[in-house]
C-alpha cells in the first residue's frame, strides 16, 4: 500500500484576542467572531463534515472559476451601459497623498 500525500492548507484553530480597552467585553466578543471569520476555521470544518471526492473537489474549482468570470464579465458589460451609476472613489484630501 502506498500512502498518498495529500498536502491541505491547515488552519492553526488557536485564535487570541488580547483586552486593549478597558474592560469592554462586547468589543472583545466581536473581534472575536471577526477573527474567526477571516480565518476560515469554521469554513474548513464545514468543508471537512463529509467525505469529499477528488473530482468533487476539482469539480467545485472549476465551478468558482466560471462564477468569478461570469461575475467580471458582467461587470465589465455594466461599466460600459450609458447611464451607468459609476461608484463613488474616495476622493483624496490635497494636503495628503
Amino acid at each position: 500500500m502506498y500512502k498518498r500525500n495529500n498536502k491541505r492548507e491547515t488552519t492553526s484553530g488557536v485564535i487570541e484576542v488580547k483586552n486593549s480597552t478597558n474592560g469592554d467585553s462586547e468589543y472583545l466578543v466581536k473581534k472575536f467572531i471577526k477573527k474567526v471569520r477571516n480565518s476560515g476555521i469554521l469554513d474548513e470544518c464545514r468543508s471537512r463534515r463529509y467525505f469529499k471526492s477528488n473530482s468533487e473537489i476539482r469539480r467545485e474549482k472549476v465551478a468558482e472559476k466560471e462564477r468569478i468570470i461570469r461575475r467580471v464579465n458582467e461587470r465589465r458589460t455594466n461599466l460600459l451601459k450609458p447611464g451607468r451609476y459609476l461608484p463613488n472613489r474616495k476622493k483624496k484630501t490635497p494636503g495628503r497623498r
